[in-house]
């Protein structure tokens, strides 16, 4: 059956001509072309919105302190706590963020920057692979699915190797499949030369980020082997050794790819094993059901996604990309692209329900450059028949808003912030002291959140045979020593410097941030002459040194004193140690009994005079003006002061110790 001829089917060249076609038609022509770019540009600046929103709004967790710490480490520290520790990750991605830091500032805000940056830059590439395999529409729409998709956007707001892995595990793919394509044959040899070197290149900053591209590899390996045995079978060559010149480049660019990596995976290797041995599992290695759907659901769905939104999410993307397969099936020129899509979307996946019986953890975000992949997918199968994939782009839509809100949880609970202690390091901390963390993602962490701070950090893994010596060592260098501790109390023989310093330290302030604890130590004073200076009604004397006459915002006030104990004290009895503004108003306390709270006054026996080294802080916001410092007893239970006799027997329940002057900062 023909087709009537009529104005609006004839080819361009008969078509009759409007009056002012010649000038409109540059234009239209010239929108037709930008359109995709700009919508490809609008894109761009969404997923870049989405991964930047709130970006600061949740403090950085173990793992990123973790990466923080590498960061701003030497190459050769880097390779020393990577063995210390039982690290599992190869120093690419974290070398690349200590530049990053480098150029940027060391903030937490810029650590996570980098991620934001790669995932959307992943974005255009997306939208290449969806180009090629269904036209502009698809790849629009495989951009728009990864700028939207929540373990894409929950990954790239987190300062992780993953979207690093990411970023250039596809531009990896990018290369290799134009250098392995049919129009790249008629390239020049050095043009393919230079694509392979830039794929050994991607590649290795892939892998030497993290191990499991190694599975991003197999998926390019065993969809190179199924395209060229496709060819030689319908070229119906004689000989083999044609076919299997094609794969000779890529098996020496894998080997380059190795050798790259080789030497860190050889100086780490046994250390990273133990530590991945260590990781706790996610589900039973052996249930592969559960094992399939764990990865269907947050690969679609992101970290821990609401179980029925995150299940339609994944039958819409599943569904739109079986259409994508079998409309690739049906024409022959988008066939390589597909199946290269499908093996990496699939391969790894299927390939770590082995890898799991060896290595223990195969974890979803180990394999977020499978998302890219489905997304491309998604998008052609959507592309192909708009209104009738309609309700898939729908159904997608609804199940990825409701599990959008995932992509902005915290990665850890509120009370493992560490900025309050930051703030407390940033105010007080001086350049000379020192800094004694339990944990490397502590020190990561607190040097990002307070990075004016110049203290010297110091990594506390004592035992009870060194710590008195590290202690007293660092003690005599530093005129206050900070202690960061973690799930112990200060005052427990299983923390070794936090109990060391308790018995022969004196503590200037104590802070907790749920189960990590800040303390800050001053040498002991010296010993206190025990000659009295006031006389309390309890039988009770009180020798103190001098204080000294001036101090600034943020110093340490050292106060000496000599309690004499006459009579046996009430359990209850305690002493405080307060300063006082020109004003009166409390500026800073010790309260406690002495030597940290470990020699109670009501243990002690009578005749006995007990040294008390107590240490204020002068609020880093103090005014310049007259301070006092006065100290005396009181009871715990009533708050009542004891009171102090006067030879004029006037009524006191303190003791004057002295006048500071608190000058300008």
């Amino acid at each position: 059956m023909t087709t009537p001829l009529r104005a609006d089917n004839l080819p361009e060249a008969a078509a009759p001509a409007a009056p002012g076609a010649e000038q409109s038609s540059a234009p239209a022509s010239l929108w037709v072309r930008l359109r995709p770019w700009l919508l490809l540009a609008a894109i761009l600046l969404l997923a870049t919105g989405l991964r930047l929103w709130q970006l600061e709004r949740h403090a950085l967790w173990w793992d990123e302190g973790n990466n923080a710490y590498f960061a701003l480490q030497s190459p050769q520290r880097i390779l020393e706590m990577s063995r210390l520790t039982n690290d599992t990750n190869p120093p690419v991605h974290r070398l690349a963020l200590g530049l990053w830091l480098r150029l940027l500032g060391p903030t937490a805000r810029n650590l996570r920057l980098l991620s934001v940056v790669c995932g959307v830059l992943t974005v255009p590439i997306a939208f290449y692979w969806g180009r090629r395999l269904g036209g502009p529409r698809a790849g629009l729409l495989a951009a728009l699915l990864l700028a939207c998709a929540p373990a894409a956007i929950y990954y790239s707001r987190e300062a992780k190797g993953y979207p690093w892995v990411t970023l250039w595990s596809w531009t990896a793919l990018t290369l290799l499949g134009t250098v392995t394509g049919k129009a790249a044959r008629a390239r020049p040899w050095g043009e393919r030369l230079a694509l392979w070197c830039g794929y050994v290149a991607a590649s290795g900053l892939a892998l030497g980020a993290h191990y499991y591209v190694l599975l991003v590899q197999l998926a390019e390996g065993l969809w190179l082997l199924a395209r060229v045995a496709q060819e030689w079978r319908e070229l119906r060559r004689p000989r083999l050794w044609a076919a299997l010149g094609r794969l000779a480049p890529f098996g020496l660019a894998q080997l380059a790819i190795l050798a790259l990596v080789a030497p860190w995976a050889r100086a780490t290797w046994q250390t990273a094993y133990g530590g991945a041995l260590a990781i706790p599992l996610e589900s039973d290695p052996l249930a592969v059901g559960r094992y399939l759907s764990q990865m269907a659901l947050r690969l679609v769905g992101g970290p821990n996604p609401p179980a029925r939104p995150a299940w339609l999410a994944v039958g819409a993307c599943a569904a739109a990309g079986a259409l994508a397969l079998w409309a690739a099936l049906r024409h022959k020129q988008a066939r390589p692209e597909a199946q290269l899509m499908l093996a990496v979307a699939v391969v790894p996946v299927l390939a770590g329900i082995l890898v799991q019986l060896w290595a223990t953890i195969v974890i979803a975000r180990f394999l977020l450059f499978a998302v890219p992949a489905l997304c491309v997918l998604a998008g052609a199968g959507l592309a192909r028949w708009p209104r009738r994939t309609l309700p898939l782009l729908l159904a997608l839509a609804a199940g990825w808003a409701l599990c959008l809100p995932g992509a902005y949880a915290a990665p850890a609970p509120p009370e493992e912030d560490l900025r309050p202690l930051a703030e407390t390091l940033a105010a007080y901390a001086r350049p000379r002291d020192a800094v004694v963390v339990s944990y490397i993602w502590q020190e990561g962490t607190l040097r990002l959140y307070a990075p004016g701070v110049r203290a010297r950090w110091q990594l506390g893994w004592y035992t009870d045979e060194n710590v008195a010596g590290e202690m007293s060592g660092l003690l005599e260098k530093h005129p206050s020593l900070w202690l960061v501790s973690y799930q112990q109390p200060l005052q427990h023989p299983s923390n070794q410097a936090g109990w060391w310093l308790e018995q022969h330290a004196v503590r200037v302030l104590a802070q907790e941030q749920g189960p990590t604890r800040l303390a800050r130590y001053a040498p002991p004073c010296a010993v206190v002459d025990p000659t009295p200076r006031a006389e309390l009604t309890n039988g009770v004397s009180l020798a103190a040194m001098p204080v000294p006459r001036n101090a600034r915002p943020g110093d340490v006030l050292s106060v000496g004193l000599a309690w004499g104990v006459t009579a046996a004290l009430p359990p209850e009895t305690t002493v405080f140690v307060q300063l006082l503004g020109p004003d009166g108003t409390l500026m800073a306390q010790a309260d406690g009994d002495p030597q940290n709270g470990l020699a109670p006054l009501s243990t002690v026996s009578p005749g006995t005079a007990v040294q008390d080294c107590r240490a204020l802080l002068v609020p880093a916001d103090a005014g310049p003006g007259g301070y006092t410092l006065i100290a005396g007893m009181y009871d715990r239970a009533s708050g009542l002061r004891v009171p102090v006799s006067q030879p004029d027997g006037a009524s006191a329940d303190h003791v004057l110790l002295g006048q500071i002057q608190v000058t300008a900062p």
